[in-house]
């Protein structure tokens, strides 16, 4: 297990990208919740963690759903001490709790929050930006100054996602195009990866609306980007995109 005096520097080794090594290096550390909220604290106080850093923590509380309200207390904290060109971030992830929880309109509340605290001057930010490369939604090879419209299409594609759960498919959908255009202009490396997930959204929107000739193209242009990106077939995205191609083309038939 990883106690106190070793968390600092497990973080700074590990926590660059949310993946499994990340979750691994979290679930080892020997801390209750109480006692990770006052380290953290802390360490915020005396600089040694900045902002990005512990916003790490509450992603993986929040995302691997392991303990969503440690994650929400994380962000409470955050909120309260960070500059305000973060809180959009930190509404996005407080969006995806409330998303978990099957919460969808607070979600969608939370993300209009976000987009209205999003502003151009992240375009830059290295602080912001390693937070968009930890989630996936930049590498490192990306150039500056397309954060901002990163960060619009990854609400926009959460509010349609919302909307979808919600049974408001126009709305959605409405969300998944703007999420296409942003990203489009965007890019970014990670883009077609971006593009592929929300093209794969679109097309489940589409079937539930019973538009099944479109939903298949919507698979079919998910695929082909997936194709160039997952050389490994057994890549779990390729083969989600792979087994709802073949659905949506036995529906459309």
């Amino acid at each position: 297990m990883i106690g106190h005096e070793n968390i600092f520097t497990h973080i700074a080794e590990r926590y660059k990208y949310i993946d499994k090594s990340s979750w691994e290096v979290a679930d080892r550390i020997d801390l209750n919740p109480e006692e990770l909220l006052s380290i953290l604290h802390t360490a915020l106080q005396k600089n040694q963690l900045i902002h990005s850093d512990i916003t790490i923590f509450a992603f993986h509380y929040i995302w691997n759903r392991k303990n969503i309200q440690l994650g929400k207390q994380i962000l409470k904290m955050l909120l309260t001490s960070s500059a305000d060109i973060f809180h959009s971030f930190y509404y996005f992830l407080e969006s995806k709790a409330y998303h978990f929880n099957g919460e969808y309109d607070l979600s969608v509340s939370l993300l209009d929050k976000a987009e209205k605290r999003l502003q151009p001057c992240i375009n830059g930010n290295h602080d912001y930006r390693k937070l968009l490369t930890c989630i996936g939604s930049l590498s490192d090879a990306d150039p500056e100054g397309i954060e901002y419209s990163v960060m619009k299409a990854i609400i926009a594609n959460d509010k349609g996602n919302n909307y979808h759960a919600l049974g408001q498919y126009d709305e959605a959908i409405g969300e998944f195009i703007c999420a296409l255009q942003l990203q489009s202009e965007s890019y970014s490396t990670m883009c077609h990866a971006n593009i592929a997930y929300t093209r794969r959204c679109m097309a489940k929107t589409l079937e539930a609306k019973g538009m099944h000739d479109k939903a298949l193209e919507q698979y079919k242009l998910s695929n082909s980007i997936a194709n160039n990106i997952y050389s490994d077939e057994s890549h779990p995205e390729a083969t989600e995109i792979k087994a709802a191609l073949y659905r949506s083309a036995c529906n459309s038939i």
